[in-house]
């Protein structure tokens, strides 16, 4: 039994690895897709030479019942105009919130700045505006991602509102985002023109594969090794519990039984792994860490069965 708690420590522990793994490879990824103003790599990019301002272009987006999206209008690195329905996710906020549903179709312009332009705003009557073209806007919420990205000097403001009627949408890049928007593609060439393509993360391929896949690739197999070798242990000790003089009936159906036990112990740490994995770290896709676990844990448990019959069977050999 204390052979069998102490196999159990070190495969909980291998979850709760598991767990920094996929921690880790989350949050590069969340830092990239914010580095990229919290657009995925599913995105459009479009270039329109439509004569409409930004504020006639959200007017037609907000009638055309596109669901969940978002479409920002870059004007500029550090100048995007929003418009967005649905659940389209946020960036990080250290202040504030993220614009409601109504401000993304008010004419009333408010703003959410990125860190490093705090210094610049304006305090009245607990509330910070941002002085543009001689008007204070408000701000809702100020953005703070690490150090030198770019999203802490970018400002976003609601691309209905009244300043941007003097902005051409031909004078912007247009990227749109959604879960589902090989769908709304038609649509969007319907309403804003121009030529459309597929957005992709300007970064180096080979950097970005290996940062993004390899490392979690080769630490995903060392666990994956980790956990054979645990099979391989405890098959030792199951073997070497049991007395060379029992019988091979007998030998076997103690082995299952003692694979048995270990299935339902292993089965508790899995748990308990997983609920300290979830605690501790940040997980962006929790449902993966799970599914992995699992696998993980039904490749223990086969290896570890193989392992024991193929004992058994060996020891039979040895006896003939």
């Amino acid at each position: 039994m204390k052979r069998l708690f102490g196999l159990n420590l070190i495969w909980l522990a291998l979850v709760v690895l598991a767990g920094w793994i996929w921690s880790i490879h989350d949050q590069a990824a969340y830092a990239d897709r914010i580095d990229h103003y919290g657009l995925s790599e599913a995105a459009v990019k479009i270039k329109s030479r439509k004569a409409m301002t930004l504020n006639e272009a959200a007017t037609a987006l907000a009638t055309a019942d596109l669901g969940p999206i978002q479409v920002q209008f870059h004007a500029g690195q550090h100048r995007v105009y929003l418009y967005a329905q649905g659940n389209y996710g946020s960036l990080p906020l250290t202040s504030g919130q993220w614009f409601s549903d109504a401000d993304l179709r008010s004419p009333l312009p408010v703003v959410i700045v990125g860190s490093d332009l705090t210094d610049q705003l304006t305090m009245g009557h607990s509330q910070q505006y941002q002085r543009q073209n001689g008007q204070y806007v408000p701000v809702l919420g100020q953005l703070k991602a690490y150090t030198n990205s770019v999203i802490n000097q970018v400002t976003f403001e609601n691309a209905s509102s009244q300043p941007a009627q003097n902005i051409a949408l031909k004078q912007v890049t247009v990227y749109a985002d959604s879960p589902t928007i090989k769908t709304q593609k038609a649509k969007l060439k319907t309403i804003l023109g121009g030529k459309m393509t597929t957005y992709h993360y300007q970064n180096n391929s080979a950097t970005s594969w290996w940062q993004d896949t390899g490392q979690l690739i080769i630490r995903c197999g060392l666990l994956l090794l980790g956990t054979l070798a645990l099979a391989w242990i405890a098959s030792q000790q199951g073997a070497a519990l049991l007395p060379r003089t029992l019988a091979t009936a007998p030998r076997r159906h103690a082995l299952r039984h003692l694979w048995t036990q270990f299935f339902a112990y292993s089965g508790l740490s899995l748990a308990a792994g997983l609920v300290i994995a979830n605690w501790f770290f940040d997980l962006t896709n929790r449902a993966r860490l799970i599914a992995f676990a699992v696998g993980l844990w039904l490749v223990g448990l086969a290896g570890l069965y193989w392992l024991l019959q193929r004992a058994v069977h060996q020891e039979r050999e040895d006896r003939l």
